[in-house]
């Protein structure tokens, strides 16, 4: 994030579900199993009905939000050793 130029307007937090605080958030990425939105799913309800946070989620969506899009990009990753370093080719399917 650094050299991209967003640490200022960006911020990364790794925390239980129970202690995750999204007050100050305007948008939140979720990795988690079902079991995990199920858990987040009353404060990222909340955070969405309330103040229009923006949620983003990997492969699982959260119980009581409908999408309002839904994208599938399908990317392979191709590996090759150049030498003395590992090389790798990600290609948009």
């Amino acid at each position: 994030m650094e050299k991209a130029g967003f640490s200022d307007r960006i911020s990364i937090v790794h925390d239980t579900v129970e202690n995750v605080d999204l007050a100050g958030a305007t948008a939140v990425f979720v990795y988690l199993v079902p079991e995990g939105m199920k858990a987040i799913q009353e404060k990222l309800v909340e955070a969405v009905n309330e103040r229009g946070v923006r949620v983003v989620t990997y492969v699982f969506s959260v119980p009581g939000l409908v999408p309002v899009e839904v994208s599938y990009q399908l990317i392979y990753v191709v590996l090759h050793v150049c030498a003395d370093r590992m090389c790798f080719l990600a290609r948009r399917l």
